[in-house]
């Protein structure tokens, strides 16, 4: 058990603009309505629910939806360690640095310095915003990454027509693509993007 606390590691940089009245450039504010009659809602009369089948719902308290969790929000479980070149990178889907509480550095640095000895990741199972999710844990740079990633049936097939459609490929023009490829291969440098 190491206590950590959870960062996020990315910063998107996306401009965020506002919609605006023309006029005199007033923001615009959206209200909670109700789509059975239009009238606004307050938050304190809103209740989470999952449609089930068209216009039937499930409604769950937070108590329920907490109860669900118990000590989740608060753990990342560890499940297995595997190499990180057997996962797939469509998997992943966001970066978070875990970083250690005064009474775990010394078990936080001995899990550091043993994933990246060994060149694995553990997978793990962890709660944020009352979801559960898979994860890894790898060594960088000097502190464990934590990336969530996608359950195996969130990725969608590839499936597309054009695809399966039959083309002529003369090796010449597989040598002229490959030649291309390696006159643009160059290490991967961040910085310059």
């Amino acid at each position: 058990t190491i206590p950590v606390g959870l960062y996020t590691a990315t910063d998107n940089k996306t401009p965020k603009f506002k919609q605006l009245r023309k006029t005199d450039h007033s923001p615009i504010r959206y209200k909670r309505v109700a789509e059975a009659d239009g009238s606004e809602v307050q938050w304190e009369d809103i209740v989470k629910g999952y449609e089930f089948e068209k216009d039937r719902y499930v409604v769950f308290t937070d108590e329920e939806l907490d109860s669900a969790h118990q000590d989740g929000n608060k753990l990342v479980d560890v499940v297995q360690f595997v190499d990180e070149t057997e996962i797939d990178p469509m998997y992943y889907k966001s970066a978070y640095y875990l970083a250690p509480e005064k009474t775990g550095i010394k078990a936080y640095k001995i899990l550091e310095e043993a994933l990246k000895e060994k060149g694995r990741v553990a997978i793990a199972k962890v709660s944020i915003r009352e979801k559960q999710q898979l994860a890894t844990l790898r060594a960088k740079d000097g502190v464990i990454v934590m990336e969530t990633m996608f359950w195996p049936d969130e990725l969608r097939e590839a499936e597309f027509e054009e695809l399966e459609a039959e083309v002529e490929i003369r090796p010449e023009e597989v040598a002229m693509a490959a030649s291309l490829i390696d006159n643009l291969t160059r290490p991967f440098e961040a910085e310059d993007y």
